[in-house]
C-alpha cells in the first residue's frame, strides 16, 4: 500500500509543479513583476492564476513531504534500498535490458530541448 501512496504523491507533485509553472506565466504582483504571458490574458484569468500560483508553493511543500516521509519508511522500517538508490542510481533489481536506451535517451532529450525552447520563445511567437 505504501508503493501506492508514493507514487501517488510523486504523481500529484509532479502536477502541482506543472500548475506552479503554468500558472506563474499569467501571474503579477501588479507593482514590480509580471508573468511573460500576464499581457494576453484577461484580468480575471490573471487574478485567479494568481492567487492559485502563491497557493500552490503549500500543496508542493505537503506532497514533498508525504513523499519523503515513505521514503523514509521504507528506508528505516521496511530495510528497502529505494531511497538509498535515488542518492546512487543503483538498485540491485533482477530486470532485462532496455532495448534502444540511446535512441529513446536522445528523443527525450530533443522532446525536452523543444519544450523548454517553446516555453522560452512563446511570448516572442505571441506578439
Amino acid at each position: 500500500a505504501l508503493i501506492y501512496l508514493k507514487r501517488l504523491c510523486l504523481i500529484t507533485y509532479r502536477y502541482f509543479c506543472a500548475l506552479q509553472v503554468g500558472t506563474g506565466l499569467f501571474a503579477t504582483d501588479h507593482i514590480f513583476t509580471d508573468g511573460p504571458l500576464h499581457r494576453y490574458a484577461s484580468e480575471g484569468f490573471a487574478d485567479g492564476a494568481n492567487w492559485l500560483h502563491h497557493r500552490l508553493h503549500w500543496l508542493i511543500a505537503g506532497a514533498m513531504g508525504i513523499h519523503l516521509t515513505a521514503h523514509a519508511v521504507y528506508g528505516f522500517v521496511l530495510k528497502d534500498a529505494t531511497p538509498l538508490a535515488m542518492f546512487t542510481g543503483r538498485k540491485p533489481v533482477p530486470q532485462p535490458g532496455t532495448r534502444h536506451f540511446f535512441w529513446r535517451a536522445t528523443a527525450t532529450a530533443a522532446l525536452a530541448a523543444a519544450a523548454a525552447y517553446g516555453v522560452h520563445n512563446a511570448e516572442r511567437w505571441l506578439s
